[in-house]
């Protein structure tokens, strides 16, 4: 976005960045291929399956897939959706196409879904190189803006995926296993809310950044249909993933399973804060707040941690949803009153309130 006006400098700055990717995805691979072994021995009891070459592909699959993110980021943002469609559509087919063939066809089994994760990715990275952007010396005085604020999230990633799991890994030492699968499915189709707001993401982006880069008559209009479009589209996902919760029935008789529907509103209204957080840390990415992002992330993990200490052992699977609760509400409630204050965007309490409030009162009563 910062190059938006300049296609020279954008096509010089994309070509940095995946050079920098690639260079950065070798290095990995090689502390990978070094300590893996030591590696798989240490978290793995059973010899079913060694480092090489599971855990060998697996991370040259997971390099080639990080190489071709900016790419398909640039594709995104710039709203080259054909090209960002086939190149997407070749990946997936091709993955899914290759690890069939590998392993009915070949009885490759493990090591043929590997495979498969790892050839159309290559390819498609092999092709936006020779044919799209090429390679160039890295420049350290131009990415250097991008290293100082990508470095803070790093750390946000890490923590991100620890609290992602933290519910889990908490429960696991208080609740019977059938209580933890009941849970667990639970999580796993409430989690459709995340991949709906990712996409929200990549949508509004294209829209919004340059509204807040022009500053103009125009911004606060453009911020207010984000803002309605965000809220009523993410409470749009979380009744989709309710109603999936609600009808697990439909699929499988398994008491355990079943189980899940209990708790479907509260953890619903769980994860419903998630949705205001998500979008004013859109003002926060904008204005390259990496730190205070990341900041936030290690406050939210340390509260949830403490949170899910007292109530999981007194509660459950109840208490863990409650301390998720708690968690995203402080965050929510953080993230929305700074960005007003530290971004002076024009966002409106009534039109992210009032929609939330209105599905919860219409979730709980049909609930």
């Amino acid at each position: 976005f910062d190059f938006s006006d300049d296609a020279a400098a954008l096509s010089r700055y994309l070509r940095q960045i995946l050079s920098l990717s690639v260079v950065a995805a070798i290095l990995s691979f090689a502390v990978i291929l070094v300590l893996g072994p030591a590696l798989f021995s240490l978290l793995f009891a059973h010899d079913m399956m060694g480092f090489v070459p599971a855990g060998a592909l697996a991370a040259a699959a997971a390099c080639s897939n990080a190489c071709l993110a900016p790419y398909l980021v640039y594709l995104r943002n710039g709203l080259k959706l054909r090209e960002l469609a086939i190149l997407q559509l070749a990946v997936v087919a091709g993955s899914v196409g290759l690890q069939l063939a590998l392993i009915v066809r070949f009885d490759l089994g493990i090591e043929g879904a590997l495979i498969g994760m790892l050839v159309p990715p290559a390819i498609a990275l092999g092709y936006v190189l020779a044919f799209r952007t090429g390679l160039s010396r890295i420049d350290l005085a131009q990415l250097r803006p991008s290293l100082r604020y990508g470095a803070p999230l790093m750390v946000f990633s890490l923590f991100y995926l620890l609290e992602a799991r933290l519910d889990v890994l908490v429960l696991e030492h208080h609740v019977a296993m059938t209580e933890l699968g009941t849970y667990a499915l639970l999580i796993s189709i409430l989690a459709i809310l995340s991949f709906a707001l990712n996409a929200l993401d990549n949508a509004i982006r294209p829209a919004l950044y340059p509204a807040l880069r022009a500053n103009d008559a125009h911004t606060p209009a453009a911020i207010a249909h984000a803002e309605r479009t965000y809220v009523i589209a993410g409470l749009g996902a979380l009744a989709v993933a309710v109603t999936l919760v609600m009808s697990v029935g439909l699929f499988t008789d398994g008491p355990s399973y079943l189980a899940a529907r209990d708790w479907a509103a509260l953890g619903a209204t769980a994860f419903l804060p998630g949705i205001v957080t998500r979008f004013h840390a859109l003002f926060y990415d904008f204005h390259k707040r990496a730190f205070e992002i990341t900041y936030w992330i290690i406050v939210r993990t340390g509260v949830m941690l403490a949170l899910l200490l007292l109530l999981v052992p007194r509660f459950g699977s109840p208490g863990a949803l409650a301390a998720v609760l708690v968690s995203q509400l402080l965050n929510a409630a953080v993230f929305a009153v700074s960005a007003r204050a530290r971004f002076g965007a024009t966002l409106s309490l009534r039109r992210t309130a009032m929609p939330i409030v209105v599905f919860l009162l219409v979730g709980w009563t049909l609930y």
